[in-house]
């Protein structure tokens, strides 16, 4: 085991040397890409000469493009944030070209004309495979003037998309309340709230984390409407840019030959076609539609008055009112035993032993490798013999609550398995031994990749893994950054035990199945309106589609919950989200298709022994290793002995 400290990349930089950093790779783009032309034919185009050639401009690219992305995610600089988005773009510009070069397509042609890919290794075809289809799509096999216009789309798309991303990191604004008003949140959490002298009032963030924590807790109903649809009509400008963006698709997508986009899409997919998807979740639908309607008329019950309409924004807080009535579980008591770092620490441990791994915590003493001081950095070590992964830097940015007065950052239960989630993705690149970047850890097939991080959920409901993963935070020491445990003195008169009482944590398992029907139900409202304006019947369907009203309309009368009395012009939920514009546009439905395939995952190898350390192995070299580079439905076939099913799923849930 190879344990010498892997060099670091450093976040010491400034905007001009991000724009710089981009010119340079967009010249080695144009210089890699000149010389390949120059030197080869379609005549004696291989494999070899051209795809391993374009394979390492990709890899390049990937490689460093991620890097100049991140800081729009991160940076507490506005300059730095913005001069990012714009490295991107141009990035993004020059490799879209690279796919619309006529005589790069004739060499990359010729080879896929040629080839025997029956004597391919499984990940060459792939690439070779996805390489092609991707010049098909920007248009290259296409003719004259839909040739030209097939190119102005995919130009513009990239132009709109930057913006659209652009604006949701810009500050959403606040609302301001009376402290009175915000009952039930609790003191800690509204002195938390930025206060106006003049007035009195407290500024609500319109930033997911403070509009959920509002919901949830909140007493007042008026407020919690308040906060709600205020949250559903932040970002307007998108709402032009995402009417721009599936229009174009569509119409990009039909140049192309498709029906849809929804039907583009689904070639490279586990789920082939729209219908399939459609089918998967209308079973879903049928099997949780009387369930849900049960839970609905529990929660109405509770309600004050008993039987009273049942709103968007009531949810969250009569759910947690249920869980802390009917089940006595109380989350603030429950997340008192995981403080944040701590946690963190616990659940890298689990990692180690299932994936057999060996994982250290790096002091960073200068800020050149960080990009905020709260920044914490692994390095992760392969234990068995023959499993080293190659050199990847992966980086996880979650929202989770600040420190309050006396206590560390405390984790809710659901952010303990936001958590574990992603680190399941961090893990699936830590892991990645594929050739190619472009098939490297979590980029697999769009309807899988967040299976194995879904997966990880279950672990975060077995009571002894919780157990495993707590410790009350007045065990934890203030010493040096507060993330190791220690046996303070903190002022409490009875101290909590070290570890989370079983009986806390039985209750919260016991809590698993409350509500789910409306809660999957509300996904199979998201999953029907990505469909619904992805695959319309006509395009001109798309340019009339009043696209508020049915994200509205699907939102409320799949999930069983009213909105407001005035119609479906309440707000644009779908254009205050990256969601279907970047990263799950025609595939929201996975997010529900790959929680069957972690409950077949989790039953088949993890049930019975969720810390088995040969399942963890069994799982990393079938599952993990292989990321996208070889056939994911062959994959995991052979990991699950069969077929998934939706059965096993509802089983569960």
């Amino acid at each position: 085991m190879d344990t010498s400290r892997p060099e670091l990349p450093s976040f010491r930089v400034s905007a001009s040397q991000l724009t710089h950093m981009a010119v340079d790779l967009i010249e080695g783009i144009q210089t890699a890409t000149k010389q390949l032309l120059d030197k080869v034919s379609p005549r004696d185009a291989t494999f070899e000469n051209v795809v391993l050639s374009m394979a390492i401009i990709d890899n390049d690219i990937k490689s460093k493009v991620q890097f100049l992305a991140f800081f729009q995610a991160v940076s507490p600089s506005l300059e730095l944030r913005q001069a990012s988005s714009v490295a991107v773009s141009v990035v993004d510009t020059a490799y879209l070209e690279l796919f619309q070069d006529e005589k790069l397509f004739a060499l990359v042609d010729a080879v896929y004309e040629k080839c025997d890919v029956s004597q391919m290794e499984i990940e060459d075809r792939k690439f070779l495979s996805k390489v092609h289809s991707t010049f098909m799509d920007n248009g290259l096999g296409l003719k004259g003037e839909d040739k030209k216009r097939s190119r102005e789309i995919s130009k513009q798309l990239v132009e709109l998309r930057v913006a659209f991303t652009e604006n949701l990191s810009l500050d959403p604004g606040y609302m301001w309340k009376e402290e009175r008003d915000l009952e039930g949140l609790g003191a800690d959490k509204i002195h938390a709230f930025p206060l106006c002298t003049s007035s009195g009032r407290r500024g609500v963030p319109l930033k997911k984390t403070y509009v959920n924590a509002v919901l949830s807790n909140c007493v007042r109903s008026e407020t919690r409407k308040e906060v709600f649809l205020r949250s559903q009509r932040i970002f307007p400008e998108n709402i032009k840019i995402f009417q721009e963006i599936v229009i174009l698709r569509d119409e990009g997508a039909r140049l192309l030959g498709f029906e849809s986009y929804a039907h583009q899409q689904a070639r490279s997919k586990l789920l082939k076609s729209p219908q399939q998807v459609e089918d998967m979740l209308e079973e879903l639908s049928v099997q949780l539609s009387p369930i849900a309607q049960a839970e609905l008329e529990a929660l109405q019950h509770a309600k004050d008055p008993p039987g009273s309409p049942f709103y968007l924004w009531d949810f969250d807080y009569h759910h947690d009112k249920m869980l802390r009535d009917n089940y006595q579980v109380d989350h603030d008591l429950i997340a008192e035993y995981f403080p944040a770092k701590v946690t963190i620490r616990h659940m890298l441990s689990v990692f180690e032993s299932i994936f057999g791994l060996e994982i250290q915590n790096l002091k960073c003493n200068r800020g050149d490798h960080i990009w905020h001081p709260e920044v914490k950095v692994f390095s992760s070590y392969s234990v068995p013999v023959g499993m080293d992964p190659p050199l990847v830097c992966t980086a996880l940015v979650c929202n989770v609550a600040h420190p309050l007065h006396d206590k560390p950052a405390l984790l809710k239960h659901h952010e303990v398995i936001t958590l574990f989630h992603e680190l399941g993705h961090a893990f699936h690149d830590l892991l990645g031994r594929s050739k190619y970047a472009t098939f490297h850890g979590h980029r697999t097939v769009a309807d899988f990749v967040e299976a194995p991080s879904q997966l990880l959920e279950y672990w975060c409901w077995v009571p002894e893994c919780l157990q495993r993963l707590s410790c009350h935070y007045s065990y934890v020491s203030r010493d040096v950054d507060g993330d190791y445990e220690g046996d303070t003195s903190m002022n409490h008169p009875t101290r909590a035990t070290k570890e989370i009482p079983r009986r806390l944590v039985e209750s919260l398992v016991e809590t698993r199945s409350i509500n789910q029907g409306i809660l999957t139900m509300r996904q199979v409202a998201f999953s029907n309106f990505d469909l619904k304006i992805h695959c319309p019947d006509s395009h001109e369907a798309i340019k009339s589609m009043d696209i508020a009203e049915i994200y509205n309309s699907l939102l409320q009368r799949t999930s069983l919950l009213q909105g407001p009395d005035d119609g479906y012009q309440w707000g644009h939920g779908y254009a205050t989200t990256p969601h279907y514009i970047w990263g799950q546009e025609a595939n929201y439905y996975s997010y529900l298709y790959t929680r069957i395939l972690a409950a077949n995952m989790w039953g088949s190898n993890f049930h019975a022994d969720p810390m088995s350390q040969e399942a963890g192995l069994k799982y990393r070299k079938r599952i993990l290793e292989h990321g996208g580079s070889r056939n994911e439905q062959i994959a995991l076939t052979e990991f699950l002995g069969g077929e998934p099913t939706v059965k096993v799923y509802l089983r569960y849930l």
